[in-house]
């Protein structure tokens, strides 16, 4: 039977503003509206690009989450296998004169809400991409609990061939007080994560699967530093009372299964108040910075409107 997945392109647009600010014009324009196609392409860093699948559902609730609206506004787009490897075909091809700037296909990634909810589509659909010969690797990105509540999905990890694949496990925090105040869940889902993360590091370890790496990475855009309509801002993630959480106070749990088999990555963005997050939700944790004056619970632009 074939497998459908759910999907939005609610964001297919901001993924080529990079390529935008730099001259140059997305030749898919508005038509990516009428044929539902899923198949975003952004950078993926210095002249690498990748092309981007959103999946829409997740079972998290992440306070800083940039996918919100992508969950809980967009319309859902049904896909078979057959056509997200259609979409990924086209939008290659329209974007192959990138070629003359020297751009280059690098990866697929599976992004958005949370991938492992619909895992036997996303496995199908990394196989039949790998056939293409496109694509130098794949990343998909997830919160690893469904492979701590149903570890027999890992197995399918063994059928990805031909092309290499990282899993990144997307921490929400270093220790269960951070991972409650971000995640919206209860804390013992922060050792959920941990087990799904040493579930899928240890099933690649013991069956050899070489292409395959799996990664611990901090999941939220941490880094202070904050430009806003020409105003230079620090922003910090804060508990609700105020006090900035430190990225580094890791859980002894934490350390001894998750740092003790491989280095977390730090992704220094800064945290941006992105055109699908929440705003009000996302106010519950932040501090905004500007001119020597802590602004607690207010984002950037509120700071600059009071300016």
């Amino acid at each position: 039977m074939t497998q459908h997945g759910v999907y939005s392109n609610i964001y297919f647009p901001c993924r080529w503003a990079p390529l935008r600010r730099r001259g140059i014009r997305d030749p898919c324009k508005k038509k990516y509206l009428s044929c539902n196609c899923i198949a975003t392409c952004g950078i993926f860093v210095n002249r690498k690009l990748e092309i981007v699948l959103d999946v829409k559902g997740c079972n998290f609730n992440c306070k800083l989450c940039w996918g919100w609206k992508l969950r809980y506004e967009a319309k859902p787009i049904i896909k078979s296998v057959e056509e997200v490897i259609k979409d990924i075909t086209c939008r290659y091809e329209k974007v192959k004169f990138l070629k003359k700037r020297k751009f280059r296909m690098y990866a697929l990634r599976f992004t958005g809400n949370e991938p492992s909810l619909q895992w036997d589509h996303v496995i199908e659909v990394i196989k039949a991409a790998a056939k293409l010969n496109i694509f130098k690797k794949v990343i998909i990105e997830t919160n690893g609990v469904l492979f701590a509540e149903k570890p027999e999905l890992i197995e399918k990890l063994k059928e990805i061939k031909g092309i290499r694949a990282d899993v990144d496990v997307s921490f929400k925090g270093v220790n269960p007080e951070q991972f409650k105040y971000i995640s919206g869940m209860p804390e013992e889902y922060f050792y959920k994560q941990i087990e799904g993360f040493v579930n899928l590091f240890e099933y690649v370890k013991k069956n050899n699967l070489e292409n395959i790496r799996v990664n611990p990475v901090l999941g939220i855009n941490h880094e202070p530093r904050y430009f806003y309509r020409g105003k230079i801002l620090s922003v910090e993630i804060t508990f609700p009372w105020g006090e900035k959480m430190n990225f580094y106070n890791y859980d002894e749990v934490f350390k001894r299964e998750v740092l003790s088999r491989a280095e977390l990555r730090y992704d220094e963005a800064p945290f941006r108040e992105y055109y699908g997050i929440n705003k009000e939700r996302a106010r519950e944790i932040i501090a905004t910075i500007y001119k020597g004056k802590k602004y607690l619970h207010k984002l950037p632009s509120d700071v600059v409107r009071r300016h």
